[in-house]
């Protein structure tokens, strides 16, 4: 894999996962002044925490986030060779906050961020994927509410 792609999903995946906090964070930031002012509730920590908790779930859908369907990655399991766990995605996102060490350490190990030594995976190329094509796990959680 070239590490121009590697690097290129890195910031792709951050890129889209900053404008959905933003296009969540904004409504909210608002909504959340005239709460706090009012309620004594604070709805911007809430926010917070919910855009962290999307960020370290991007990978969830058979090791893919929208960056990766795009350019044909994938998170994949060191030891089954398998697309990695929901759990193992979310753990090696964990990392997230340390972004500008993990593009660091990525420009000497190409399959591999921090976040990848913790989880025991690694990224490889797989096929490209549109946007438009909605994983089943997906459907089915837009289906049952």
């Amino acid at each position: 894999m070239k590490l121009a792609t590697r690097l290129g999903s890195m910031i792709l995946d951050h890129l889209i996962m900053c404008c959905i906090g933003v296009v969540l964070g904004i409504p909210f930031f608002i909504i959340g002044f005239f709460v706090k002012r009012y309620l004594n509730l604070n709805v911007t920590f809430i926010v917070g925490i919910l855009v962290f908790v999307i960020y370290f779930c991007k990978d969830i859908l058979n090791g893919k986030s929208p960056a990766k369907r795009l350019l044909g990655l994938q998170v994949i399991d060191l030891k089954t060779g398998q697309p990695a766990s929901k759990i193992k995605t979310i753990i090696r996102n964990i990392t997230i906050p340390l972004f500008p060490l993990e593009v660091l350490y990525t420009l000497f190990s190409k399959n591999r961020r921090i976040g990848d030594l913790l989880a025991g995976t690694k990224v490889e190329i797989s096929p490209k994927e549109s946007l438009d094509t909605i994983p089943k796990e997906l459907k089915l959680l837009l289906t049952q509410g």
